[in-house]
């Protein structure tokens, strides 16, 4: 029997060639972008004309297509040429990459920016400038645009530069900016090319230098409570040279607080030189001002702390040098071996601009000599040709310089003189001053009170009362001239006395009596000078006698506290006493304290922290420091042969 496919069976098999005829019968594919070209490959333009560059994409069917409106357009050179949407517009000279990206693709083409430079004009076409001087030119350029048109546009910095004279004045080769040279006067040719084309000559001719401004010297500063610094005013003219002033400068400080420094000029030309004293903590902007023009300085103050110390070796002629560190228990050491000097010096005094220093030779004129001070380490060095100047008859002298740093006194007990010399705040030499004083008896100190108005000589003959003899300074030349009240008594066979104005409306002057061991006190008017006894006698040193020959005596920075040293051998003794309303002395603090043989010279350290005596017989400097005036004895140090004359080096 024959077996036949069934009825299902068929069908399924017609059902599944169906399908399959389905499925082949599929659409075609979308062509793809096989590679893109940017035409033309290269051009040249004008700048400021448009170059339309085609981006051409080819498809993988055989197609192409122009895609510069849906392309990404860029110029590897923006300054050159922009493109935007293949439209390429040139903006200046030179060459710049035009390229175009679209499907992943990208094509590049060259395009060269051309003008073509007609002419160039510079200005100004003459000038004058002072020495020093600069004058800027400018240079446009004429261009042939590719219509025929022209157009015209600054090249200054694109052209080059020439001076014909470059030892009248230079010129930036590729600035235009002309400076004057610093030396002689005429005149130069400027021209400028670029593209083989030079320009028009311009003159440029040179006059005299002209003012351009003032400077204030230094521009700041800090300085120590009773330190000074001498502000320097000059014209600056336009070749950089500066001058001193041609018409008067007025000075306008601002401190705050007020009162951290006084101002004093010091008679120079114009007032060109303005002195700061410190005077408390704080800060001052100084503005000086010679008609339109200004310039400032800054002067800062401090509390000042001792950094050196100097002692004349009298009988060896040698200074000493220390350091000084009040918190060590060796407050003293001593530095460099003592520079021997010539002369016995007598005395080494320090200017309150810590930079010069003076002594006075035990000579038969008196010899003042001049050293310089070195900054940071305090070394003295004598002034090269040692600038000297007379200031007695070779008897003992003393020397004070007034707190500005202006004048200089020194007095000679054998010549019974007081000679006044004015200091150079430029390189603190002396001149000598008029009105001197002379016909004294034995002067044996000068002092200066804290404005610098008024000096006090104490002349004390060797036998009899003494006195306080009381002059004006002149703030111009120094000249002094006897007060209305010219002398004021003292005790007998005065010597070394002190100034003490921890308050400057009620200063005070204190003058030890070697003759009967006694102390005269005076108040002193700061508006006349004028001198005021305090208490009804001199203040007798309690247990003292004739003998121990007071003869010095020295007040701490806070006023409070009275020492006096009488000059025993072979031990003097220090006295402390307390100083109570209006200078009254006091009673004594603590018990006397032993110095060694023949305690002259004294000095504070402006903390009020150590008090340093020299003893000219032992050749050594006592220490002692200070507790609410109570002294206790530090390490004594060796000094030169008869030492003489002790002062602390203060700096901030």
């Amino acid at each position: 029997m024959r077996s036949m496919p069934g009825r299902f069976a068929l069908a399924a098999l017609s059902l599944l060639c169906v399908v399959v005829f389905v499925a082949c019968n599929c659409p075609p594919t979308s062509p793809t972008v096989r590679y893109l070209t940017v035409a033309p490959k290269s051009a040249t333009i004008d700048a400021g004309t448009t170059q339309q560059f085609i981006a051409t994409a080819y498809y993988s069917d055989g197609t192409q297509k122009d895609v510069s409106s849906a392309a990404v357009w860029n110029s590897s050179a923006p300054a050159i040429a922009s493109v935007t949407g293949g439209v390429a517009t040139g903006l200046t000279p030179g060459t710049t990459t035009i390229s175009a990206a679209f499907s992943a693709l990208t094509d590049t083409a060259s395009l060269t920016v051309i003008r073509t430079l007609e002419s160039i004009l510079i200005s100004p076409a003459s000038a004058t400038v002072a020495l020093g001087g600069t004058q800027q030119y400018t240079a446009i350029g004429t261009y042939l645009n590719a219509d025929g048109t022209t157009s015209t546009q600054d090249i200054t910095t694109m052209v080059t530069w020439a001076s014909s004279d470059t030892e009248t004045a230079s010129i930036g080769t590729n600035t235009g900016l002309a400076t004057a040279v610093n030396t002689g006067v005429g005149s130069t040719n400027i021209t400028a090319s670029l593209d083989g084309i030079t320009s028009n000559t311009a003159t440029l001719t040179l006059g005299p230098a002209v003012i351009t401004g003032i400077v204030v010297t230094p521009s700041s500063k800090t300085i120590a409570i009773g330190n000074t610094v001498a502000l320097t005013a000059m014209e600056i003219f336009s070749n950089s040279v500066t001058q001193i002033p041609t018409a008067a400068i007025v000075w306008a400080p601002v401190c705050s607080p007020v009162g951290a420094a006084t101002f004093v000029g010091n008679g120079s030309t114009n007032n060109y030189i303005q002195i700061a004293t410190g005077q408390a903590a704080g800060a001052c902007t100084v503005t000086a001002t010679e008609g339109s023009f200004t310039a400032s300085s800054t002067v800062t103050v401090t509390a000042g702390a001792a950094l050196f110390a100097y002692l004349s070796g009298n009988a060896d002629n040698t200074i000493s040098q220390y350091s000084v560190n009040v918190a060590s228990p060796t407050p003293l050491a001593a530095l460099n071996p003592p520079t021997v000097f010539a002369g016995a010096p007598q005395q080494a005094f320090l200017h309150p601009n810590g930079l010069y220093a003076y002594t006075i030779a035990q000579d038969t004129t008196s010899t003042v000599h001049l050293y310089d001070i070195a900054p940071g380490t305090g070394t003295l060095t004598l002034r090269s040709g040692d600038p000297q100047v007379n200031s007695g008859a070779g008897g003992t002298n003393i020397g004070v310089i007034d707190p500005t740093g202006r004048f200089l006194y020194v007095t000679d007990e054998t010549a019974g003189t007081v000679n006044g010399f004015t200091i150079s705040q430029i390189d603190g030499t002396l001149t000598a001053a008029p009105g001197g004083v002379t016909g004294l008896d034995t002067p044996t100190d000068v002092l200066v009170d804290h404005q610098g108005h008024y000096l006090y000589v104490i002349d004390g003959p060797t036998v009899g009362a003494g006195a306080i003899l009381a002059y004006s300074i002149d703030q111009t030349s120094g000249a002094l001239t006897p007060l209305s009240t010219p002398s004021y008594p003292v005790g007998n066979q005065p010597i070394f006395a002190t100034i003490e104005s921890s308050d400057p409306t009620h200063p005070h002057i204190y003058v030890p009596n070697g003759g009967d061991s006694t102390v005269s006190g005076y108040t002193i008017a700061p508006a006349t000078g004028l001198l005021t006894q305090i208490g009804a006698a001199a203040f007798p040193i309690p247990g003292a006698t004739v003998n121990t020959f007071v003869d010095n005596a020295i007040v701490d920075p806070t006023g409070k506290f009275l020492f006096v040293i009488d000059y025993e051998i072979p031990a003097g003794n220090v006295y402390t006493f307390n100083i109570g309303a209006g200078g009254v002395i006091g009673t004594q603090v603590g018990s006397l304290v032993l110095t060694g043989d023949g305690p002259g010279g004294m000095a504070i350290d402006p903390t009020g922290k150590l008090l340093a005596i020299e003893n000219n017989v032992d050749n050594n400097i006592s220490l002692f420091s200070i507790t609410g005036g109570v002294l206790t004895s530090e390490t004594p140090q060796p000094t030169g042969s008869a030492p003489f004359g002790i002062v602390f080096y203060v700096a901030p």
